[in-house]
């Protein structure tokens, strides 16, 4: 038999049959690496400070993102070139070719996560459209329906029916 929830762990009975006498061991004690930083499992991972942003933004504030994902994306190409240059001619000099393919990706992760709520916003729309579409195919196949019965009470019943 399957249950929604997973079994209890193998110290459940160590942890919480005599919780009063022992303290809640820490399970999740060992950290990550996003983007070369540490980060604790209790903390939500935070891009790194970026230095040198590699897009700009319009005078109002807004940022054309397609057009500037395609430009850093360019960018992103000549930075591996580069940083491919540098391992052919001195792979010791790697360093700051690295870094700068680092900072137009993290560049990048950040036009795309600001596109992020705009991208559910259109999901939801588009989900309701086909929501609204399924309840209109529904209505009319109820008002075939319904004509159709309308149809066989005005045969039975010899036109009365309104």
């Amino acid at each position: 038999m399957l249950t929604p929830y997973p079994s209890p762990s193998y110290i459940y009975p160590l942890i919480f049959v005599h919780s009063h006498t022992s303290p809640l061991p820490n399970l999740l004690s060992y950290s990550l690496h996003t983007h070369s930083l540490p980060q604790s499992i209790q903390t939500t991972p935070v891009l790194p400070n970026i230095g040198k942003t590699y897009y700009t933004t319009n005078p109002d504030g807004s940022i054309d993102i397609k057009g500037e994902l395609l430009r850093l994306h360019k960018e992103l190409i000549a930075a591996f070139m580069l940083l491919l240059d540098t391992l052919i001619e001195n792979p010791t000099m790697y360093g700051r070719a690295v870094q700068k393919v680092g900072t137009v990706l993290t560049n990048m992760q950040r036009l795309i996560n600001a596109l992020r709520p705009h991208q559910a916003r259109l999901s939801l729309v588009g989900s309701l459209e086909r929501e609204v579409g399924d309840m209109r195919m529904a209505i009319d196949d109820l008002k075939k329906k319904e004509e159709g019965g309308r149809k066989v009470l005005d045969g039975i019943l010899g036109g009365g029916v309104k």
